[in-house]
């Protein structure tokens, strides 16, 4: 999966992915840029692959 990472103004695969869902119930996927090391995450929808997942955090 990929996130957008600021400090490399791109696209980028992201290094560690976890599942997390936000207070609000949204998901997201959060890790890092393995160029950069800058902390990216992806919001997700209800719909997609591995929402709710064992491995599923609460932010």
């Amino acid at each position: 999966m990929q996130a957008y990472c600021s400090r490399c103004v791109t696209d980028r695969e992201i290094k560690n992915p976890r599942s997390m869902i936000l207070k609000d119930a949204r998901p997201e996927t959060h890790g890092v840029c393995p160029v950069s090391g800058t902390n990216v995450f992806r919001m997700r929808t209800a719909s997609s692959p591995g929402t709710f997942s064992a491995d599923t955090e609460r932010r």
